[in-house]
């Protein structure tokens, strides 16, 4: 990498490269009917905390996980039996969940923040699922590339 790739804080983050979704721990998802698709999900929002060059900065953290073929009106739709066995999940957290080879990404999103991003398909509690979730570091559109001045003030 060039000097300026490394120079700067957001290249700190990014040179983290991946980060397991299990590992952030939000908490408390609940499966769900979506009220737009009929499509069995899972989704929580929150915020975490991620050691970047040994300063801990915040995250917001968006997750998604929707079972495959649970949409209304899907012609490969799974049985109801299936689908009310995904739904009969018992609340937990991200970090309790069964996800397996989950990995996100470290990457520069077009707002210009970084964090990670993973989207693709997973097992979730057995369950094959679509898996989207964002990891966005908060307040990185405005970090400059050069030290200190990259980082916000404390608010």
């Amino acid at each position: 990498m060039s000097q300026k790739q490394t120079s700067g804080f957001k290249s700190d983050v990014l040179a983290l490269g991946t980060v397991a979704i299990k590992s952030l721990g939000i908490g408390d998802m609940r499966p769900r009917t979506s009220e737009n698709t009929g499509s069995a999900i899972l989704n929580h929002s929150g915020k975490v905390t991620i050691e970047v060059a040994g300063e801990r900065k915040q995250f917001q953290v968006s997750f998604n996980a929707t079972l495959a073929h649970s949409k209304t009106g899907d012609p490969n739709r799974l049985p109801q039996t299936d689908i009310d066995a995904f739904l009969a999940l018992p609340p937990q957290s991200l970090k309790d969940l069964r996800l397996e080879g989950a990995l996100a990404d470290a990457r520069t999103f077009n707002s210009g923040k970084v964090g990670f991003y993973f989207n693709g398909k997973s097992v979730v509690d057995g369950h094959v699922c679509q898996v989207g979730c964002s990891v966005t570091a908060i307040g990185s559109d405005i970090w400059d590339n050069v030290r200190p001045a990259e980082r916000p003030e404390a608010r």
